[in-house]
């Protein structure tokens, strides 16, 4: 009876400790996953935001051509203007004219260009700021920060003959270290803040 007693004790304690982690293993995953869709809605919001800002600077270089070419048209008819002008003070007016106008376009072009620009980063910032509060968005935020500062490395590393090296030339995984470093004080700050709230 006691040996009987003894054994089903141990089956429970056995039992109970497989419940115990399958339950943290539960947890984990969960856990896991919140952080791969954060990471997922994170990616998302810089692939939209790396899109606004194209398309940002396709219209402001098309806004400066346009301009440009309203310029040269002003140029043009100025130009013309003073050819047939009777006298060289209405050729000097007309260039001047032309010329006041000229800046003016241009200027006009630069305002808008750079104020669609300016839009388009707002937009950007707002979107990866919901992005950020979302539940896991700092996570997936400070992993997204120490990748891209590896990539910047690499990419800079490929486009450039700079050698860039760690302050200690045999440290290979220096690079990466310093990233990860970078991860977890952004995570840290993270936690901080959504502690506060």
């Amino acid at each position: 009876m006691q040996v009987e007693a003894e054994r089903k004790k141990r089956a429970a304690i056995l039992e109970s400790e497989g419940v115990c982690e399958a339950e943290k293993n539960r947890a984990e995953g969960e856990k896991q996953a919140r952080i791969l869709r954060s990471e997922a809605q994170m990616q998302e919001q810089v692939n939209k935001s790396m899109g606004l800002a194209k398309a940002a600077e396709a219209e402001k270089i098309q806004r400066i051509l346009e301009s440009e070419a309203d310029m040269q048209i002003k140029v043009n008819m100025a130009m013309g203007l003073a050819k047939s002008a009777d006298s060289e003070k209405t050729s000097c007016i007309v260039l001047a004219e032309a010329d006041e106008q000229q800046q003016v376009i241009k200027s006009r072009g630069l305002a808008r260009a750079i104020e669609t620009e300016a839009e388009a980063r707002a937009k950007a910032l707002e979107r990866m700021a919901e992005g950020i509060e979302k539940v896991g968005g700092t996570s997936a935020a400070a992993f997204l920060t120490a990748d891209n500062y590896v990539k910047a490395f690499a990419n800079l590393a490929k486009s450039s003959n700079t050698l860039i090296i760690p302050s200690n030339s045999s440290d290979i995984s220096g690079m990466v270290t310093q990233a990860m470093s970078i991860y977890g004080k952004i995570a840290d700050a993270g936690a901080k803040h959504t502690s506060k709230n």
